[in-house]
């Protein structure tokens, strides 16, 4: 058994999900190009990347964590994990993306990409969500997509002006 057993996502559709998700917002931008799955880290942007992976490695655990005691606490004897984690999706659908410091760290990030690219020529920059995602090694880094795949969307939006905020 897995330690993360109590997780019952589908990381393969949350990994499309979130992918393509931000295709529905800027879909209608003339200068929108679908992108890979897997992509490596532009070189210009591996500093702040480094300072997302280390975060997103704390998240993660804190996360885990944080899921595994509400699982616990909707646990009663005799019933599997898998039973008390079907009950605490109930009321929470993200599961352990409910965690406060996943949002934080998603758009803190996210928003960096976004500042940091803007000052790089386009060949050089990544798109937001290129860079939380699909930078991610699925082996080095399965417990953090584990996490993430569990987001419902990106936790960010488009002002008036098209920036993302």
């Amino acid at each position: 058994m897995d330690d993360t057993d109590f997780i019952l996502h589908d990381v393969e559709r949350g990994w499309r999900r979130l992918h393509h998700a931000p295709k529905d917002v800027r879909g209608t931008m003339p200068d929108y190009v679908d992108t890979p799955v897997h992509l490596a880290c532009q070189p210009d942007l591996v500093p702040l990347h480094q300072l997302y992976l280390d975060e997103l490695a704390g998240m993660t655990e804190q996360a885990i964590e944080w899921w595994r005691e509400i699982v616990d606490n909707h646990a009663e004897d005799g019933e599997s994990l898998r039973d008390a984690a079907r009950k605490a999706y109930a009321g929470w659908p993200a599961g352990p993306a409910a965690h406060e410091t996943v949002v934080s760290v998603v758009r803190t990030y996210w928003l960096a990409c976004v500042q940091e690219a803007a000052k790089l020529p386009p060949e050089a920059a990544m798109l937001p969500e290129d860079f939380l995602l699909a930078t991610l090694d699925r082996a080095r880094h399965k417990r953090a997509i584990l996490v993430l795949t569990a987001m419902p969307y990106w936790p960010l939006g488009l002002d008036e002006k098209g920036s993302w905020c």
